[in-house]
């Protein structure tokens, strides 16, 4: 509500927004695509896809955009191990720690780690 009180065409940047994010999107199935060479809706509208960046996002922390860049890096890893030991089993592993994130962790590691690194920073001063 403050931005549009303060004159901004809120309209005008949720469709700027809209496009950049369908353009984005639009080239990265291109790559996709030729990458693979085929795209079926198994392979492209699979759970994989739906629940990682979901659980990257909750698992850094949402409120801010570090948090879920550090989901990201730490999910991602973690992903590709869990597909190796266990092929068809690791969306259930997403599936359980978006609901630990969830129920235990709701602003995510950041938060969580935030009291640690500051106390490791009284510390070291």
């Amino acid at each position: 509500m403050s931005a549009k009180s303060s004159g901004v065409n809120i309209f005008r940047w949720l469709l700027l927004a809209f496009v950049v994010t369908s353009a984005i999107q639009g080239l990265l199935g291109g790559i996709f695509v030729q990458e693979y060479a085929f795209a079926t809706p198994d392979s492209v509208f699979s759970a994989d896809f739906t629940l990682l960046p979901l659980g990257m996002a909750l698992l850094g922390g949402t409120y801010s955009t570090t948090g879920p860049i550090i989901g990201a890096v730490l999910l991602g890893l973690v992903s590709e191990w869990l597909k190796m030991k266990i092929p068809y089993g690791h969306l259930v592993v997403y599936g359980i720690m978006i609901i630990v994130v969830i129920l235990f962790m709701p602003q995510g590691l950041k938060n969580v780690l935030k009291p640690v690194a500051k106390k490791a920073e009284g510390r070291g001063a």
